[in-house]
């Protein structure tokens, strides 16, 4: 909260009562301002659009590039990367903040809250991103990068990528 308008909010929230609006309702404006205008109470800033990767994602997200070859990525809620596997290295992820999803092809998926750690194989197929309702932020580096490594857009050392697929609705909407 800013210094000095506690007053003006607990008049706004009296007014908001005295007008019929519930305890419930209340409690949900955290929620609706972050779907609505972005991360809300995040340590992590979601930077600049990921328009370099935009044609292998469905939704929009967003890329901080960080030293030592970490980044971070945020994820609007639905926005997911296509099916992709890493050639030659280790992804890890390091859900920071919000609730996202990290699948493994012909798995379950499994759900992504801050303080996560995915270290995901080299070779295998795997897509993730945000839940339905939520903004979802994680790090991301490559380690264990084998010889012929490619580099990023941001410079970043990273095993070869290989895009495939979109995730689909079908696939995606069954996440709860």
């Amino acid at each position: 909260m800013l210094p000095g308008c506690e007053a003006q909010l607990h008049a706004h929230i009296s007014g908001a009562r005295n007008m019929g609006v519930s305890q419930a309702e209340l409690d949900d404006i955290p929620k609706v301002l972050a779907e609505k205008v972005g991360l809300s109470g995040s340590a992590w800033s979601k930077d600049e659009p990921n328009t370099a990767y935009a044609q292998y994602f469905v939704g929009n997200s967003y890329l901080a590039p960080m030293d030592g070859g970490i980044a971070n990525v945020t994820f609007e809620p639905r926005c997911r990367n296509n099916w992709h596997i890493h050639h030659g290295a280790i992804q890890v992820l390091i859900c920071v903040s919000g609730r996202g999803w990290y699948q493994e092809w012909g798995k379950p998926a499994v759900p992504m809250t801050p303080g996560t750690i995915i270290a995901i194989p080299a070779e295998v197929k795997h897509w993730h991103g945000a839940a339905c309702d939520s903004w979802f932020q994680h790090l991301t580096y490559h380690k264990d990068v084998q010889d012929g490594a490619n580099r990023s857009a941001e410079g970043r050392l990273q095993g070869k990528n290989e895009w495939l697929e979109p995730v689909t609705d079908e696939i995606y909407d069954v996440l709860k």
